[in-house]
């Protein structure tokens, strides 16, 4: 079980892990913060979402937890 603050970065096409795989995660997690990005990547954070994933980033550590 995670009981600290957690970010975790989604891409909703992504083909190596599939819906199921989502929804099985939050009760594991106690603090979650999901971030869903468009894309089919697997690695968005390497791409062209690498802004989008970076200010996710940024905005999950400027949360006041």
């Amino acid at each position: 079980r995670i009981s600290v603050p957690t970010l975790l970065v989604w891409s909703d096409k992504d083909v190596a892990f599939v819906q199921e795989t989502l929804e099985a995660i939050p009760p594991y997690i106690d603090d979650l913060t999901l971030k869903i990005i468009h894309t089919k990547s697997h690695t968005p954070f390497l791409d062209k979402h690498a802004d989008e994933v970076n200010r996710a980033i940024l905005d999950f550590l400027a949360e006041d937890k």
